[in-house]
């Protein structure tokens, strides 16, 4: 549910982004355009993206080149899309492996860094293994990490 205040933000934006279409607006531009603050003109692109999807307009992106802009290229699209997909895959490989993996390290028998698991999974590598599956270690792929890790 989003506040009336928070539509009327990115009208505000989706209007300043039409008047300036093709070309795109950087931050600054953007705020000065629709007279809002900065954290306001961050936050609303979000909203006007919902906004986008639920009136059929073209999405907006950001470029660092063009700042915010409607962009229509099927092209321009999906290469913003695989950029955008590479960086959130980039960062979650990093929380795995950066502090759930040494979390589950540290406090082996915690339950937090555990995933559900199909039993007969969970039975093949503890009984291969001779202890009980992490998911770290399933979704690694290897199966000494906890070992590996510990400190000697």
């Amino acid at each position: 549910m989003r506040s009336p205040t928070a539509e009327r933000h990115a009208d505000l934006i989706r209007i300043a982004l039409f008047e300036a279409a093709p070309v795109g607006m950087a931050l600054t531009r953007l705020m000065a355009s629709c007279e809002l603050s900065r954290r306001q003109t961050r936050r609303r692109p979000a909203t006007l993206r919902d906004l986008c999807a639920e009136r059929s307009w073209p999405p907006i992106i950001y470029g660092r080149d063009l700042g915010y802009y409607f962009c229509a290229s099927e092209d321009e699209l999906e290469k913003w899309e695989r950029a955008w997909l590479s960086e959130k895959l980039t960062q979650f490989r990093r929380v795995l492996t950066g502090t759930i993996g040494p979390h589950q390290a540290l406090f082996p028998q915690s339950t937090w860094g555990r995933l559900p698991q199909r039993p007969d999974e969970s039975d093949r590598v503890e009984r291969r293994t001779g202890r009980p599956a992490t998911s770290l270690s399933m979704l690694s792929g290897r199966d000494d990490y906890r070992q590996s890790r510990r400190p000697r």
